[in-house]
């Protein structure tokens, strides 16, 4: 099962609003923001039904979102292996500013993902991606990007776009070489690139090294 239709199996969302929680089917959620849930449902072609099936996920899977002023900014879904890919229609949740898609087995992202403007927090970690779109360079209000343990043998240029960008996960992929365009992301400060494979160390990056930013070997 790939795609956000993995939503659908999971039935125990961790939901807050307003610091209301009230009990739905036996779930703690927001009463006054079910509205949200329908709005969601239909945002992600998830059919209402499928929140009254009523199965609760084990511990060890987690799924959620955030609400903040009417709009969501967080969609979480951690630990749920099968999760393989994501939609074009991500780019529907325009207001998101936290993905967190971490445990699962994601192979690749849709170049949608370059229309999430207002994303400041993206991690994947532990998943089986291979690649960057070209299209993560569009996420220009991006600060904290964690791939680590994925597949990684390159990265795209267009990741030196991000000029936002603090913090820059990659330890454990298969990265031979790193981008020049890294060297134009003025405001980071945290560089880490641990357990790869890269084969020759530019000056640029002993520089970040020595200033106490980059992290790597």
């Amino acid at each position: 099962m790939g795609g956000l239709d993995i939503i659908k199996t999971l039935k125990g969302w961790g939901i807050k609003a307003n610091n209301e929680w009230k009990t739905f089917n036996g779930y703690k959620i927001p009463f006054l923001e079910y509205k949200f849930i329908k709005e969601i449902n239909s945002i992600l072609a998830i059919n209402d039904d499928d929140w009254k099936e009523g199965i609760n996920p084990s511990m060890d899977e987690y799924a959620g979102f955030v609400i903040s002023d009417n709009h969501f900014v967080g969609l979480q879904i951690e630990r749920y292996y099968r999760l393989t890919s994501l939609p074009n229609n991500i780019r529907n949740l325009e207001n998101l500013k936290s993905l967190i898609l971490n445990n699962n087995s994601l192979n690749e992202l849709p170049e949608s993902i370059g229309e999430l403007g207002n994303l400041q927090v993206l991690s994947l970690n532990y998943n089986r991606l291979t690649g960057l779109p070209e299209s993560i360079g569009e996420l220009g209000n991006l600060r904290e990007l964690n791939l680590v343990d994925n597949q990684l043998t390159e990265l795209p240029e267009s990741i030196g776009k991000l000029g936002n960008l603090w913090k820059l996960n990659l330890n454990h992929n298969q990265l031979t070489e790193l981008p020049e365009s890294l060297m134009e992301l003025k405001n980071m400060q945290y560089l880490f690139l641990r357990q790869n494979n890269l084969e020759d160390i530019p000056p640029w990056l002993e520089d970040l090294k020595k200033k106490g930013i980059a992290y790597f070997k």
